[in-house]
């Protein structure tokens, strides 16, 4: 019965094919991937997800993108072995992988395929062929993305990996719950629906292998005001550590890790349904909405007096709300100009210059990470936003470089690198290394190739546009290093359009002046009100 309907699947997607232009044939994979991965009743099964790599498959064959289309075919082949755990699925993943490598291996994602062949390798065991095909990245592709990460895949050794600290974030609808470990772990996910014979509430559970406590029992954390009432912590098996959260309402849940330190976050959402389950990565513009209606957070700020405007107001007559992220602050100073200009500095006092400035043109709530000089990590500001029920989110930063002759003003949203630069700026931003950075798209590639990333790109680009024309007008002429994309662990994660400004180089002496002024911080408020005016009239 199953191979049959995977049949007729297959067959329909091949009629489809005949219909159609060779150039669709990857945006109409795309587009199946797209509504698999927000289908929660769709996402769980293995047949989808080999019907979607068949219309990838189709489109390497005849389409315009040949090498991307290989590459998710054997993706979603992956995701139907995470499944089903079926040979059939791990075979064509692999070979699809290394055929990537094989017959397009100028592309830029041969060693993200190369890497993905041996970690599946090296997932069930055979290490010395996942070696062989990291050797491979760092023989044949020593300037890929990949080669930096491969070397460490080399050397590593296994190790005790022990628990280091679990936090969490809280909000009515929205709960975020960070597990630190002191190294890597592998980990499933799983949730529960309630059991109301035994009184037992709907759960999520994390199980991470090869993670020890250091002699603890267990833990627990309670959540007073949150969707998750409680978190359990506590050893499962002898090489086993498990998570569990206590729901109070039926929600959605996601799961994914950073690296450097090495976390796994668990966001957890309201949902209207009637069960628990997990979060299809495109299913956040249903979410955003949901947030900001139920929601506790006052509908009207004190502080906002000024009249309403059209643009700024939803269609169903609700305000909109930002959230703004002065970037660093307490005791991560961020970037140090050579005239001791702090950048933690400069983005707080333009953070407040654009909440004023957005107040007064707009009718919105606006919401500050940090109102003082006060340390937040880096998922904690993405939480806030979510929690908030932000309808946008803007991340102010100041850029630094080596060179004194670095200059310019660049915005960003999250999805994988566009270029190495892009990459050692994310590096800079995160914490991490260039090759931690061009790593975490690989492993956040589930988060990072389904997000809905059109509207964040459409911000970013009024942002850099409004800041290029208002900065060249108000201080001269300004380089415009354009809009790119990265993977900013401050933006990962959050449910809305969200970007990354990098305002001017702290480490240039001219612009370390320009931010250092408070006129130039106007200046930056002024253009990205305008341009955030813009973006909601469109």
């Amino acid at each position: 019965m199953v191979k049959g309907k995977l049949i007729l699947l297959m067959l329909i997607a091949a009629a489809l094919f005949a219909a159609l232009p060779a150039s669709a044939d990857y945006e109409r994979g795309r587009n199946a991937y797209y509504e698999l991965r927000a289908d929660a009743g769709r996402n769980t099964n293995p047949i989808e997800w080999r019907a979607v790599a068949g219309l990838f498959a189709g489109a390497e064959l005849q389409g315009d993108r040949p090498a991307d289309a290989l590459y998710m075919s054997a993706f979603c082949y992956e995701r139907a072995y995470a499944i089903a755990r079926n040979e059939a699925d791990f075979t064509r993943s692999t070979q699809y992988y290394i055929k990537l490598a094989d017959t397009y291996p100028k592309s830029n994602l041969a060693d993200d395929g190369l890497f993905r062949a041996g970690a599946m390798f090296e997932g069930v065991g055979d290490v010395e062929l996942a070696k062989a095909l990291f050797r491979r990245i760092v023989k044949e592709m020593p300037d890929g993305d990949m080669a930096g990460t491969a070397k460490k895949s080399l050397k590593k050794r296994p190790q005790r990996v022990y628990l280091k600290e679990a936090r969490y974030f809280s909000a009515p609808t929205y709960t975020r719950v960070v597990i630190e470990l002191s190294g890597r772990a592998e980990y499933t996910s799983q949730s529960l629906p309630p059991n109301e014979t035994v009184g037992r509430p709907s759960r999520i559970f994390i199980d991470l292998d090869g993670v020890a406590m250091r002699g603890v029992s267990g833990d627990e954390l309670s959540v007073l005001d949150g969707l998750v009432t409680r978190v359990r912590l506590g050893q499962h098996s002898p090489t086993k550590m498990r998570a569990v959260l206590d729901l109070n309402a039926a929600s959605e849940y996601r799961v994914f890790p950073l690296l450097e330190p090495y976390r796994i976050v668990v966001d957890v959402f309201r949902s209207e349904g009637g069960g628990t389950g997990k979060l299809g990565s495109t299913g956040e513009e249903d979410i955003v909405p949901r947030l900001i209606t139920e929601s506790k957070e006052p509908a009207r700020s004190a502080e906002s007096k000024t009249p309403p405007s059209a643009a700024a107001t939803t269609t169903t007559g609700k305000r909109y709300r930002i959230v703004i992220d002065p970037g660093h602050g307490g005791t991560d100073p961020g970037a140090v100009g050579r005239g001791g200009l702090y950048e933690k500095t400069v983005t707080l006092r333009m953070a407040k210059a654009l909440r004023d400035s957005l107040k007064k043109r707009l009718d919105c709530d606006i919401k500050l990470t940090r109102n003082g000089d006060t340390t937040l990590s880096l998922s904690e500001r993405t939480a806030i936003a979510n929690g908030f029920g932000a309808d946008l989110f803007i991340s102010l930063h100041a850029n630094a470089a080596r060179s004194r002759k670095a200059r310019g003003i660049e915005t960003y949203y999250l999805d994988r690198s566009s270029d190495r630069s892009a990459r050692q700026v994310a590096a800079m931003e995160n914490k991490n290394t260039v090759d931690s950075v061009a790593e975490t798209e690989h492993i956040l590639a589930d988060v990072l190739l389904g997000m809905k990333t059109p509207e964040s790109k459409r911000l970013a680009e009024a942002v850099q546009s409004e800041l290029i024309n208002y900065v060249t007008l108000n201080h001269g002429n300004v380089r415009d290093l354009g809009v790119k994309r990265a993977p900013f662990y401050v933006l990962t994660g959050a449910v809305m359009p969200s970007i990354l400004v990098e305002t001017a180089f702290i480490s240039n002496p001219t612009e370390e002046k320009w931010l250092s002024s408070s006129k130039y911080g106007g200046t930056i408020a002024q253009a990205i009100t305008e341009a955030v005016d813009k973006y909601f009239a469109q």
